[in-house]
């Protein structure tokens, strides 16, 4: 966050003096990577940093119990309900420990903080606007089952300007905090600003430290500077349990802009693709650069053909660089829908399936009212199943360089008001996922939909632009394909990369 002169802060030793430092000196760590659009090569940011005792998160109290055996799961979803101390006190030495009663602390929904405009929750400066508290304190209750089968655990952390965090009253990460000895008033070691304070940061944690039942996640997060101008906090963990027999539940496999001749990754991709059994939902530009005939005989054939039966594709606007889509109309046939459309549905196990065309003025437009919404809307109120995604090229919402069009605001509408879950997209050359959102951008965990893009097929990758609000993990760094293992009633994902490659992402989405 940025400094302001809005008056005379609160000294570190004012605050400090209140409690009696608490060691957090990690043990030893583990490389945490940023999740943002500089050096793709870039290892752990400055001062992050995990312990391998580590622990597990798992969903609040008032959610799901997790069932025991589920190998991907998602146990803090980001935009979570936190309790915090932001009243400028400071708690007692054992705050963070897992008997503590929280119940007198405020509750609100992440992300919590002020200044920076998307807040779900405005939390307090301390009492004095003038002087504001250095550290703001978060705490998270949750119910653990099966723990002993936990064998990796993920954490992205949302901080402006620095956290530690702790399981049970043990720390497990640090992120832009000194080292040694942590108090009420210790500053973070750099301010966050611009687009790095919607950033998260992540680390790949040990799988130790659960206990069965009720568990205790607490965050301090801690101010640069006393004059600070703003605070922002939020936090997902996921984890991946102990592989159990998931014979009968369907996977499908998701991954765009992806053929390209003289390139090593649409074959690599490919080869990652050889491992995830069902279909291949292919979010369009399947081939570079104008979808011609040879193009496909000569580019996509010799690294995706073999998986040409399984595709169920989206068009891309590549595709219409040779006249209506033509050849990828006659490649993929009857899975590509009718040629004079490109849009069509089909059923994955149990899960809805909807496949739409974004290249709007090829189809009469994507707008309310327009051919295309009205199929929808149909296609929604004809299939009422519990669980629904949604593909097509083109982002609603994205931090890449093409950037978020509200061409597509119809379709996201629709398919909210259809109580639909998730919706796979390509056309930047990244991967980034999203909080649940409204149509507006707005965060909704109640309604919104969460949107993945998957734009890692082969293609070069290409740096993030102005970063969108909403955004949970976002990677340029890495080529890969979304595994997706469909239950009833939710979904868990995985981001596979190519051999080589390292950047993970894993959790799960329950449906609405």
């Amino acid at each position: 966050m940025e400094p302001s002169d809005a008056g005379d802060g609160a000294s570190a030793e004012d605050i400090a003096a209140a409690l009696d430092a608490h060691d957090t000196g990690p043990s030893p760590t583990d490389t945490v990577a940023r999740e943002d659009s500089s050096d793709a090569g870039a290892d752990a940011a400055v001062g992050d940093t995990a312990v391998l005792d580590a622990g597990a998160i798992d969903a609040a109290p008032d959610a799901m119990i997790p069932a025991p055996g589920r190998p991907i799961e998602t146990l803090v979803q980001s935009a979570s309900v936190w309790r915090y101390l932001d009243d400028g006190m400071v708690p007692g030495s054992r705050w963070m420990e897992r008997m503590v009663d929280d119940s007198a602390w405020r509750e609100g929904g992440a992300p919590l903080g002020y200044g920076n405009g998307d807040e779900r929750t405005v939390v307090r400066a301390g009492p004095d606007p003038m002087r504001r508290a250095i550290t703001t304190y978060f705490r998270r209750e949750f119910l653990v089952r099966d723990a002993g089968a936990i064998r990796q655990v993920q954490l992205r952390l949302r901080r402006d300007d620095g956290a530690v965090v702790f399981l049970n009253g043990s720390e497990v990460f640090r992120s832009n905090m000194p080292a040694g000895m942590i108090s009420s008033g210790t500053l973070a070691s750099s301010t966050v600003g611009g687009d790095d304070e919607s950033l998260f940061v992540f680390a790949s944690l040990a799988a130790g430290g659960f206990v069965e039942g009720r568990n205790v996640l607490a965050v301090e997060l801690h101010q640069a500077a006393a004059t600070s101008s703003d605070l922002s906090f939020d936090l997902e963990l996921s984890v991946r349990r102990a592989v159990v027999d998931t014979s009968g539940d369907p996977t499908a496999l998701a991954v765009g802009d992806i053929a390209v001749c003289g390139s090593r990754f649409d074959e690599a991709t490919s080869l990652v693709a050889d491992g995830i059994a069902g279909p291949a939902l292919l979010l369009g530009d399947t081939v570079y650069n104008n979808g011609t005939t040879a193009e496909f005989r000569d580019c996509f054939n010799p690294s995706w053909g073999r998986h040409r039966a399984r595709a169920r594709p989206a068009v891309g606007n590549h595709e219409y660089g040779s006249p209506g889509a033509g050849p990828y109309f006659d490649y993929f046939g009857a899975s590509a829908g009718d040629r004079m459309r490109g849009y069509y549905s089909y059923e994955i196990g149990s899960w809805h399936a909807v496949v739409l065309n974004s290249n709007c003025s090829e189809v009469g437009g994507c707008g309310a009212g327009s051919p295309q919404e009205r199929w929808l809307r149909e296609d929604l109120r004809m299939h009422p199943t519990r669980c629904t995604l949604a593909y097509w090229h083109h982002p609603r919402f994205s931090s890449g360089q093409h950037g978020s069009s509200t061409s597509y605001g119809a379709f996201w509408t629709a398919l909210q008001e259809a109580n639909a879950d998730v919706i796979l997209v390509g056309h930047e050359h990244d991967y980034e996922r999203f909080a649940p959102l409204n149509a507006m951008g707005e965060v909704d965990p109640m309604r919104g939909i969460r949107q993945l893009i998957v734009g890692t097929g082969g293609a070069g990758l290409r740096t993030f632009s102005t970063l969108v609000r909403g955004g949970v993990a976002r990677d340029i760094t890495s080529h890969g394909v979304l595994k997706m293992t469909l239950r009833e009633g939710l979904m868990e994902y995985e981001f596979v990369p190519v051999a080589g490659d390292r950047f993970v992402d894993l959790g799960h989405l329950e449906c609405h």
